[in-house]
């Protein structure tokens, strides 16, 4: 037993050096965050970091700035629940009353003229055909293809109209 012990620590080393050190950054609004409550995250494919916040709009950090984007820059609403980036690079963002898709330039907001009414906007994803998937608090999941919007409910066979995540495996199954 002793031998195995010895053995064990002396290939191994002492059980003092497998322990790890983290070095942590805080970013807070005087670093030049919008609002402290973050509520979501994402990095896209350039590699910044997109924070969506609880009533501060969304903002992008180069690893140095902060850009924010609010209602002032067209954003349909400042309380940003979800954020995802679609296969084209697209930015989009879930709020409390819609979606959001900025496309590096400018912002598109889809509401109930496109068919998808103001709902709280939980989840965003991109399944294998290029349509994205809404899950949303009240109203169940919303697909749309580019042009459409089709709403899937408890009528339709979800187990509750709650959406707070979703996923396409890679045999295409939502």
């Amino acid at each position: 037993k002793i031998l195995f012990l010895a053995i064990c620590l002396t290939a191994f080393g002492s059980f003092n050096s497998i322990a790890e050190y983290y070095n942590f950054k805080t970013y807070t609004i005087e670093d030049g965050l919008p609002q402290s409550q973050i509520l979501c995250m994402l990095q896209d494919r350039n590699g910044y970091i997109w924070f969506g916040t609880y009533g501060g709009g969304a903002c992008k950090f180069d690893g140095v700035n902060f850009t924010i984007y609010t209602t002032k820059d067209s954003l349909i609403n400042d309380v940003i629940t979800s954020i995802f980036e679609d296969s084209k690079g697209n930015i989009w963002l879930g709020t409390h009353r819609g979606l959001s898709k900025f496309d590096g330039n400018k912002f598109t907001n889809f509401n109930d003229i496109e068919g998808l009414n103001e709902d709280n906007i939980l989840c965003i994803f991109e399944d294998h055909q290029k349509n994205l998937w809404i899950g949303t608090a009240r109203s169940g999941v919303k697909k749309y293809d580019g042009e459409k919007f089709t709403s899937y409910d408890r009528k339709d066979g979800l187990s509750s109209n709650y959406v707070y995540s979703g996923i396409s495996d890679k045999k295409g199954r939502v």
